[in-house]
């Protein structure tokens, strides 16, 4: 018996009985959450060319998450709300965009989820209706903002654009993968949230890389202990990448492609490294504060720096 469930069994803490959904969840039915738990997010992404800023990007988001028990469902299902998104972005020609990514993630963040029992990570989106309604609306706006567009070029973009996105939000597994690369989501479900105290077992992470989009990265994530108490265990995760001869072809073919026009000097290096180090509250298997540092570069050329932090707080 794993010491998450030792705790459970025991009633340990002093937290409510769960409220118990007998029926679909919905808007409408649903009870007063077993607990509720407040999450602060900032994230800068640095491109540099040759040494110089070329883009800066700073995004601060609150979340507040429900944690409710669903007989259906058996288990505890997560009702993540998207209180705060604020984005600011170098150069500031780009920043309309970035208002309206943030418009279409305040749709998406606002889910009701169920974690898988094994994994943690997202099994099912149980008010996907109600995110479809919410896009049909924010489509309608989008639609009537942008109707002027006479640019025949500019206008087929722009439906292209919201047909992929009707093809997602309506596609629950389409709406689960985006979600998944989104760092709040893949970091708040993981094992730790079922249950699950493996947490130095090694694993692959799949990842779009950054600089070259449509070029996925298959990384060996490492992870180890660093500390641990009765309440809590501190775990680091790194990465190594494999340079197959495929993948590097890929990379210096999008290289030439996409960024020597500007650069100007030829390809060398690829260097990736993810870094990810996390507290878990064992007690109520929650966690507590994370962060990630992303680097991916072609070597004295171009860096793309990430770094993500994660924070609970007082509700």
């Amino acid at each position: 018996m794993n010491r998450f469930t030792f705790f459970e069994d025991q009633e340990i803490t002093t937290e409510p009985k769960p409220a118990i959904i007998s029926q679909p969840v919905t808007t409408t039915n649903m009870p007063v959450p077993t607990e509720q738990f407040r999450y602060r997010c900032e994230q800068t992404v640095v491109v540099k060319q040759t040494g110089v800023v070329k883009t800066h990007a700073e995004t601060k988001r609150e979340f507040l998450v429900s944690k409710i028990y669903s007989e259906p469902h058996n288990g505890f299902i997560y009702d993540v709300n998207i209180v705060d998104n604020i984005i600011s972005f170098y150069p500031s020609s780009m920043q309309d965009m970035m208002n309206l990514m943030c418009s279409i993630d305040n749709v998406k963040c606002n889910a009701l989820i169920q974690p898988n029992a094994d994994t943690g990570k997202i099994k099912s989106i149980l008010n996907q209706d109600k995110i479809v309604e919410n896009w049909q609306t924010l489509k309608s706006e989008l639609q009537e903002k942008y109707a002027f567009v006479r640019d025949k070029k500019t206008k087929s973009e722009i439906e292209q654009f919201m047909e992929a996105l009707d093809h997602q939000f309506k596609n629950q597994q389409s709406l689960i993968i985006d979600l998944d690369t989104k760092m709040f989501f893949d970091l708040f479900f993981d094992k730790y949230l079922v249950g699950k105290d493996d947490f130095a077992t090694p694993y692959v992470l799949n990842f779009n890389s950054q600089l070259f989009n449509d070029v996925p990265l298959h990384i060996s994530m490492q992870p180890m202990i660093t500390g641990e108490s009765a309440d809590s265990v501190a775990v680091t995760k790194l990465s190594k990448i494999e340079k197959s001869a495929d993948l590097m072809h890929a990379i210096e073919a999008r290289y030439n492609q996409r960024i020597k026009p500007t650069v100007g000097y030829k390809f060398s290096a690829y260097d990736f490294t993810y870094r990810v180090t996390a507290n878990i509250d064992t007690r109520q298997n929650m966690i507590n504060e994370a962060a990630i540092s992303i680097l991916e570069e072609i070597k004295n050329n171009v860096q793309l720096l990430t770094n993500y932090t994660l924070k609970r707080v007082d509700l």
